[in-house]
């Protein structure tokens, strides 16, 4: 929840935000046309479905470098975005789509059991907004334990430093990973 879909001309103070818009301005660029994409740059594609050929277009945006790809639809919504979430799974591509409800934000971010990476929530309705807000803030995380089979060296990386000896009792700790749905909690520093 760290990017904004708006014309950055119209914001004085980003307060930690990132913008995502279609403007040499955005910290995210977002273009129309897959010959723009620039895969040196934060650029990414949209489009709105309308057929088959439409998700083959979303693979090659990814393929030619694309950041993200924002989906469009109007009424043919899950069945594609299951066919993109299926085929970008594996790339670096992220996938965005819009949604005009909370109860749609709460769909988007459970196709295909994966989901989208974001959603772009079309709503200046301050109720739908904070149930969207809800909603993200109560998402369930079931956690299952795993065996460690290798530890190896890594190189340096990037890293933080958060010290939880004085908040976190034993059994907590922070959930770490870089997908919703494969995450590791790493336990505070309360065991020796």
């Amino acid at each position: 929840m760290n990017k904004l879909y708006i014309d950055p001309n119209k914001v004085s103070n980003k307060d930690g935000f990132e913008i995502i818009y279609e403007s040499p301005d955005a910290d995210y660029i977002v273009y129309d046309n897959i010959d723009e994409i620039d895969s040196s740059k934060n650029s990414g594609f949209k489009i709105k479905i309308r057929s088959k050929d439409d998700e083959e277009l979303i693979a090659k945006a990814s393929e030619k470098g694309a950041k993200f790809v924002i989906v469009e639809a109007d009424d043919w919504k899950i069945i594609p975005l299951e066919n993109i979430i299926a085929r970008l799974n594996k790339s670096n591509t992220k996938i965005y789509t819009r949604a005009d409800s909370a109860d749609e934000v709460r769909t988007m971010f459970n196709v295909l059991e994966l989901g989208v990476d974001g959603v772009i929530l079309n709503s200046s309705d301050p109720s739908v907004i904070r149930s969207a807000l809800a909603y993200l803030g109560n998402i369930k995380v079931k956690l299952m334990p795993v065996e460690i089979i290798e530890v190896r060296e890594a190189g340096s990386g990037e890293r933080v430093c958060v010290d939880t000896t004085s908040i976190l009792k034993y059994g907590e700790g922070m959930l770490v990973g870089n997908r919703s749905n494969f995450l590791f909690l790493v336990h505070n520093e309360s065991v020796g």
